[in-house]
């Protein structure tokens, strides 16, 4: 979803995701002067919650020796960017973000008039297609607030390879679980493929009798000598190819074909 709302000399234009909404702002030249930041305040619709949203970054004025990993009110220590990237928004929720200018000196904010931009995020499922994804580098800081940048096998739980999933695992595993039977097919490609609960999962679905057919790249070392570990340990060489040819580039090949009497159904 995108919107755009503009009031005076401000405007702010804001994008959702599954799990992100990035919001951009802008100002007149005019109106840019004793500009401190920007404060957001966020409803969340779905759960009846109602917040400002909080940053690291801090006035020295105000905190001179700002605690590691501590957050703080982006209305006490408004947000010194005309962009803005909102990483814990929940998958279909009903948003509304209040934007507000702040001028004056960091122990004396005055607000300006405020902006209010009303957003959905979008569900990660919609029947025809679902989309899934990761949390990558933009959610590392988050990664090492939430959990101490411990190591995530650290943790005996799996609670951080969960987060860090974000449901992306779990929904590649139900896909290559689906068929049953000599009428279906998985044809797949890969880049790295080392990832034993993937392997073990398309072992599991060709001793159902799928025919299960995956080309990984194997033009170098890197990612080769991995693959080819993790293939054997498996024991799944006998439905597996290696792509060898043109060794001066990589296919990072991530797609996953679910066939049915031959015929494609769904990637």
């Amino acid at each position: 979803m995108r919107k755009y709302v503009k009031k005076g000399d401000f405007s702010v234009t804001g994008i959702s995701g599954t799990y992100v909404v990035v919001l951009g702002f802008n100002a007149k030249e005019s109106a840019t002067e004793g500009l401190l930041g920007f404060a957001i305040e966020r409803t969340d619709h779905t759960e009846n919650e109602k917040y400002p949203l909080r940053g690291l970054k801090t006035f020295e004025e105000t905190v001179p020796n700002p605690i590691p990993g501590m957050q703080y009110s982006t209305f006490e220590h408004p947000i010194q960017s005309f962009h803005w990237g909102d990483y814990t928004a929940k998958t279909a929720h009903k948003y509304t973000y209040r934007v507000v200018p702040l001028f004056g000196k960091p122990k004396n904010l005055e607000q300006g008039t405020a902006l209010d931009i009303d957003l959905d995020s979008e569900s990660e499922d919609k029947a025809t297609h679902a989309i899934y994804f990761n949390r990558g580098v933009a959610g590392s800081q988050a990664y090492a607030v939430k959990y101490g940048n411990k190591k995530p096998d650290e943790f005996p739980d799996q609670r951080a390879f969960v987060w860090l999933s974000r449901g992306l695992e779990e929904a590649m595993l139900n896909f290559i679980g689906l068929p049953d039977g000599n009428q279906y097919g998985l044809r797949a490609a890969f880049y790295e493929f080392n990832y034993a609960p993937v392997l073990e999962a398309f072992k599991k679905a060709a001793d159902r009798g799928v025919d299960v057919k995956i080309v990984y790249d194997s033009r170098k070392e890197t990612p080769r000598k991995e693959s080819d570990e993790a293939i054997d340990e498996v024991g799944i060489r006998s439905f597996v190819k290696r792509r060898e040819k043109s060794p001066s580039y990589l296919s990072h090949n991530k797609f996953i074909v679910l066939l049915k009497n031959d015929k494609p159904i769904e990637v």
